[in-house]
């Protein structure tokens, strides 16, 4: 039964990141990729459509939480088709679903949450995130119906009341991204970049432990954390029959030394 699998899983939480199938995929979320409503991976979930539906993907040097860089349009000329849905047993959830397009402002990310209509309060924007504590599910099935303009649906968390909502740390250029809890120490590396280095973490950095080191770790808190590292330029200085090789900072002071030859 379902209520079987749900409790044979180690993780009640379920993430879901809708997405291109050529996408990266983004740890800790399962791909939703626009396929019809069916049973993957003990999952049950989809659109109630026939037909496969294309996820888009955003490339956005001012965004850093990949999970806001693609969406699925619900759109799809009839209402039935517009329909997506995720099997669960029957309960109290808490909920998060983040809609939009960073590329653009062609939207308005009003739906049905089963029955309830939620109005995207500011119209037209980048943007909505949507937070909904302790929502009864009687049916068997968590259901999304788009209400407004061209609604486009990024992502969804939803685990049972009683279970702690994990947070998204947001890792841009480097390793670490994923969902975790509350006091979790998450180490975090910065990517090589050629000609770089590392001058310091950028975002939410009050948690990083070390903000000016390649490698450092994250003590997450009660929230979502975005971090990017930001780079400085690094020139590369060539010594003969010398010591002080390498590469360094523009303004660095190099000391060098000629060696000494006999005779």
């Amino acid at each position: 039964t379902l209520e079987a699998v749900f409790e044979l899983r180690t993780d009640p939480r379920l993430n879901f990141n809708f997405q291109p199938r050529d996408n990266d995929r983004v740890p800790g979320y399962t791909a939703e990729m626009g396929d019809s409503y069916t049973l993957r991976d003990e999952i049950r979930s989809g659109w109630r459509i026939s037909e496969a539906i294309n996820g888009i993907r955003r490339s956005s040097g001012a965004v850093w939480d990949s999970r806001k860089l693609s969406y699925v349009p619900m759109q799809r000329g009839s209402a039935t088709g517009s329909i997506w849905e995720l099997e669960v047993a029957n309960g109290n959830y808490n909920i998060e679903i983040g809609f939009g397009d960073f590329g653009n402002t062609d939207h308005t990310n009003t739906f049905r949450l089963e029955d309830m209509l939620v109005v995207d309060p500011d119209g037209r924007d980048g943007f909505d995130t949507y937070s909904f504590e302790n929502f009864k599910i009687e049916d068997g099935n968590l259901t999304i119906t788009p209400e407004g303009s061209n609604v486009k649906i990024s992502y969804l968390k939803i685990v049972p009341v009683g279970f702690d909502l994990h947070h998204f740390l947001a890792v841009a250029n480097g390793t670490g991204e994923g969902e975790y809890a509350s006091g979790i120490q998450v180490p975090i590396t910065a990517q090589t970049a050629t000609g770089t280095d590392l001058f310091e973490w950028a975002g939410d950095t009050t948690y990083v432990d070390d903000f000016s080191s390649n490698e450092t770790f994250v003590l997450m808190p009660n929230q979502d954390v975005q971090l990017r590292p930001s780079y400085i330029s690094t020139y590369s200085l060539a010594v003969e029959n010398g010591t002080g090789t390498g590469n360094y900072r523009e303004g660095a002071v190099v000391n060098i030394e000629a060696e000494t030859i006999e005779g």
